[in-house]
Parts: structure tokens; sequence; C-alpha cells
């Protein structure tokens, strides 16, 4: 029975039976190993390691294109590499061949991270370089208002500058760049520059406008805020839109946006309700009480300044 036994199973017994026992069990890993990974690293240990073993054509046939195809799927997933590395014999083609690749990948890998570095140096720079805008702006905004307020709020008429309000006079005279006499006429010079948001850029800027305080007989008798296009530039400081000179509908809506600013810092020292008066062009704004009399002036053209002028008028 044993005899018909194998002829009936013919050669394929006899060579498993001629075969040592550590070549059959790798030859077997090669093909009921629980995972592909498995399968392929054992049938590369039995190639490696028994190059004329019985099985070797038949696990070179598998192996080859397994192996090819098993490679391009994970030839980008850098843990399925090196999982597949620790599996592989060291001194096979194939371990050589992902090791390779892992290679490949850390410099790719290195490269990325550097260019992602790169880009969130130079995101953070523009997130800077934008929020120092908006503090220029603000800025703008800021002194601009904060001397309209203190002009509108003088009472001290006919008296010297030293009887203005102290907080007028540190922010006036002795805060750089301090204001300067000559003669009759007192003058601080505001310098800002800024940058409004064009073009996914950012555009510069530059807001300049004098404290001007004149006086009379060695007393106060007016003061008041000039500058080139002021108007122009407090209202893109406001609206992030850039105001051409030649721009007649820009320049109108830049008078409208910069009367609110205006109105607001007026308001406290002399409020709309009891000041207000009505305006003729090219006055925007116009209040009078409490013994002062004020006045927004737009520009007639770009070479005439804009102009938020404070002048006592005697008794309210």
């Amino acid at each position: 029975m044993l005899a018909v036994g194998l002829s009936l199973l013919g050669c394929s017994v006899g060579r498993q039976m001629g075969a040592g026992v550590a070549e059959h069990q790798l030859y077997r890993q090669s093909r009921v190993a629980r995972t592909l990974e498995e399968r392929l690293a054992a049938a590369q240990a039995y190639r490696n390691q028994y190059p004329d073993g019985a099985h070797v054509s038949e696990v070179e046939a598998w192996l080859e294109p397994a192996a090819a195809d098993y490679f391009d799927r994970i030839r980008n997933d850098a843990a399925a590499l090196r999982g597949y590395l620790s599996l592989l014999p060291p001194e096979t083609a194939t371990a050589r061949q992902v090791s390779s690749r892992l290679d490949e990948l850390q410099v790719q890998e290195n490269y990325e991270a550097a260019r992602e570095f790169e880009f969130e140096v130079s995101a953070a720079e523009i997130d800077c370089e934008f929020a120092r805008a908006a503090r220029q702006r603000q800025a703008v905004v800021d002194r601009v208002m904060l001397f309209v307020r203190q002009i509108s709020a003088i009472r001290s008429w006919g008296e010297p500058t030293s009887s203005l309000d102290h907080e007028f006079i540190y922010e006036w005279r002795i805060r750089p760049p301090r204001a300067r006499c000559v003669g009759r006429r007192c003058v601080k010079t505001v310098v800002i520059p800024y940058a409004i948001p064009e073009d996914r850029q950012l555009s510069p800027r530059v807001a300049v406008f004098d404290v001007v305080i004149e006086l009379q007989g060695g007393g106060v008798s007016r003061a008041y805020l000039t500058g080139p296009e002021l108007f122009s530039r407090l209202a893109e400081a406001v609206d992030l839109q850039s105001v051409a000179p030649d721009d007649d509908h820009a320049r109108l809506d830049a008078m409208t946006t910069s009367l609110f600013v205006v109105q607001n810092a007026m308001e406290a020292a002399l409020p709309a309700g009891a000041c207000d008066r009505p305006p003729v062009s090219p006055v925007l704004i116009e209040r009078q009480c409490r013994g002062v009399h004020a006045a927004m002036i737009a520009g007639r053209d770009a070479s005439e300044e804009d102009r938020v002028v404070v002048e006592g008028i005697g008794t309210p």
C-alpha cells in the first residue's frame, strides 16, 4: 500500500522527502505564512539559502511578480517598507532595494520638512507684516483723532501755550517730533508710514500732517491740523482702499469716511446736538458753541491741503 501511495503522489513526495527538514520548512513558510510580507520574506530566504533547492523554480516563479507588485504598492509608505525590510534577509537584492527606497523617502521627507519650515517662516513673516501694517493704520487714525479731540477741547483762548491742557502740551510740544515756533506760528509735523493691502501685497503709504497753533498777542488764537490729502490718507487707514488723487469718486468716499472720524473726535468737546451748524462746501463739518468755532475743510484739489480748524470766538 505504501508503494501504491508513493506511485500515486508522484515525484513531489519524493522531492519533499529528499529535501532537508529546514529547507522544507522554509519552502512551506513561503506558501502558507500568515501574511504576504512573511511569505515574501520566506521566499527570499529560500532562494538565497537554497539556490539549487528542490523548489527553487517554483518559489522564483511566484516570488518575482509578487515581490515587484508588493514593492510598487508600498513604495511610498515608509512604515510598510520598514516592516518589510525587517523581515527580509539583509543580504538579498530586495532588501537593498527596499533600504534604498527608504533612503529616498527620508531625503524627500527632509526636503518637504525644510520647505514646510520655510513656508511657516514665510507665513509668519507675512502675518507679522500685515499685523504691523494694521498697527500703523490704527496709529494714523488714533493720532488724527487725538489731536482733533485735543484742539476741540481748547478753552484757554488768548492765553499763552503754557495754559494749554498738559496732555496736549505733552503730545504736541514734548513727544517727538517736538513742535517748533517761528514768529506767531508753532508747528508739530507728524509723519506716519503705513500700508494697505493691494493685489495680495502691502502697498506703502505715508500720512503727513501738521498740528499748528497760531498766536496773537502772545496768546493762542487758532489751532488746526493740515496735511496734503489728509482725508484720503485717513480713509485709506480706515477702509483699506486706495484713494488716488485724480479719482473724484474715491476722494468723495474718503471724505465721507473721514467725516465720521472727525465727528467722533469732536463730539465730547463740541457735541453735535448743541454745536452743529449747516456746512457749506468745501466745509464738511461746522460747529460753533462754547466760545469755539470748528470746521472740517476739504482741499479743493490735490494742491490744497485738507484741514480741521478750531478757533476761539470770545464769549459763547
